[in-house]
């Protein structure tokens, strides 16, 4: 009995290793999903490109290209926020998020709440394995303890597995195609896959508005019944396996299955090779290659399935406010980050003396190719904070008072210097793309400031007594100084980031924290 508790106290222990090496490299591949759709949102954000591969034939685009076509698609579909009901009207007011929202950031965020909730193993998962269990020793009896036979049954599980896994992909693929809508001036193949063409001049519907629900309700199976209460599905919904339960299966599946392949590599290395072995080699180099194919093919697919199975949990009537929330303020605290850098460049210059504007091609002159239309719409919504009266210039006055209000005024003749180094038409304003120029030619060249220079003066702005501690009070009456519309609970959820001990007051190693976490993305790539 001793013998055979610490064979399976050795063998849990193998399984424990495979599924923490299975979660590193889960993690390493959220990583490329993140970096990819971050990448596809850069792209949704440039006008001019989306403008260029929606105008051809959608078939003709490649499959990098498809993919963008239905991320934007989907990003669109999100900001909608349609009624789940007729006619699907988009949400109006306060509903509807900005349409620049980072579609691709919230998605990275929720990528890392599967992630979280994958490896938080479920008592489901555990009920599941022990039946799983019972079940393939009473296999093991039948064949009356024959290693070779039931190796070759053990190895059979995970092709089955992959199966499974291949059917549920292409269903998640499904699914999430369903909340993208076809652009209409596709041709009519897009009506035979089962998209929702809009009559000329109207908008286009994404495929979950086109579902029967008459016919759907007088299928439904049984199973979808009983789990849902006898619910009537919405047609969000009914797109998925068990309608609203969907996701979680999904989850559950995935996470089963990485339990699986952890106990399946740990058999395979303490039972059934060693058994193989014992048979000769021209029964154990077959076995070998025929039980590691399963194992190469699951990691390949398995980011793809995940990415999905994501995706289609937090989109649609699965939105997650409080993530909305929190890729909204971490945008506009990127925005105040990037004010404070563009007040220290400011004052760095008149240290040094302005010197005069770069002549540029004019209006919309933007010729840096390290940047994207993204990045360039960063740097806009950083101007606004310097544009208090809205008019889409800054003049005289405007920086004037931000600058006293920060705590670091100019005297006449250096905020004179300043506008007249960031105005180039001499109008005696600054417009919104000679504010764009002025910064990018700022963090471009040698008067750039890194964020190792950058976090100490910021930081000395608020602490005014340096005494090397700022209150949160202070803190906030900084913030005001800047057109940054703040809502109360984003300022709660910005205090909380900062003063992560609850001390009431926020050190210069917690400033830098902040700084580090919303670091503008332009400065980056300098």
């Amino acid at each position: 009995l001793l013998e055979i508790f610490e064979s399976a106290h050795f063998c849990l222990f193998f399984v424990m290793i495979f599924f923490l090496i299975q979660v590193l490299i889960l993690l390493k591949k959220a990583s490329r999903i993140e970096k990819n759709w971050i990448y596809m949102e850069a792209k949704c954000q440039d006008k001019e490109y989306m403008s260029k591969i929606r105008a051809g034939d959608f078939t003709a685009h490649d499959n990098k290209t498809r993919e963008i076509l239905v991320f934007a698609s989907i990003r669109d579909e999100f900001i909608k926020n349609r009624s789940l009901e007729p006619p699907f009207l988009p949400s109006e007011g306060e509903d509807r998020i900005p349409d620049d929202f980072n579609f691709g950031r919230y998605l990275s965020i929720c990528l890392g709440h599967s992630i979280a909730h994958t490896v938080d193993v479920d008592i489901v998962t555990w009920v599941f394995f022990a039946l799983f269990t019972v079940v393939f020793y009473g296999i093991w009896l039948l064949t009356k303890f024959n290693l070779v036979i039931l190796g070759w049954i053990w190895v059979a599980l995970p092709y089955l597995l992959l199966l499974l896994g291949n059917h549920t992909l292409n269903h998640l693929i499904e699914v999430r195609d369903s909340f993208a809508a076809v652009p209409s001036d596709q041709n009519e193949t897009n009506q035979e896959e089962g998209y929702l063409l809009a009559e000329k001049g109207q908008e286009t519907l994404p495929k979950w508005c086109s579902m029967d629900m008459g016919t759907y309700l007088s299928k439904r199976s049984l199973l979808s019944r009983m789990l849902n209460k006898k619910r009537a599905p919405t047609r969000q919904e009914a797109l998925f396996w068990l309608e609203k339960k969907g996701p979680k299966l999904n989850l559950l599946l995935f996470q089963g299955a990485l339990i699986f392949f952890s106990v399946y590599c740990a058999l395979l290395i303490l039972i059934f090779l060693p058994a193989m072995y014992k048979e000769g080699l021209g029964w154990f180099i077959p076995y070998i290659i025929v039980a590691l194919i399963p194992i190469f093919v699951k990691e390949v697919r398995s980011s793809g399935r995940f990415a999905v199975i994501s995706q289609v949990s937090c989109i649609g009537a699965l939105r997650r406010p409080q993530v909305i929330t929190t890729v909204i303020r971490e945008d506009k605290t990127e925005d105040i980050v990037r004010g404070f850098l563009v007040i220290c460049l400011m004052h760095r210059a008149a240290e040094a003396g302005f010197p005069e504007p770069k002549k540029t091609g004019g209006r919309g002159d933007f010729h840096h190719t390290s940047f994207s239309s993204a990045m360039k719409k960063d740097i806009e919504h950083t101007f606004n904070c310097f544009d208090e009266s809205g008019d889409g210039y800054i003049e005289t006055d405007e920086l004037g008072t931000l600058m006293t209000n920060i705590g670091t005024p100019l005297s006449g003749e250096k905020l004179q210097g300043m506008m007249t180094a960031l105005d180039e038409n001499k109008d005696g304003k600054v417009s919104k793309e000679e504010f764009i120029h002025w910064y990018v030619d700022q963090i471009s060249g040698d008067q750039s400031m890194t964020m190792e220079e950058l976090v100490p003066v910021v930081f000395g702005m608020f602490d005014e007594d340096g005494t090397g501690e700022v209150t949160i009070s202070e803190f906030m009456a900084k913030l005001e100084a800047f057109n940054v519309d703040f809502t109360v609970d984003e300022i709660g959820e910005l205090v909380k980031e900062l003063d992560e001990d609850n001390s009431g007051r926020i050190e210069l190693k917690e400033f830098e924290e902040l700084v580090e976490r919303h670091y503008p993305r332009e400065l980056h790539h300098h």
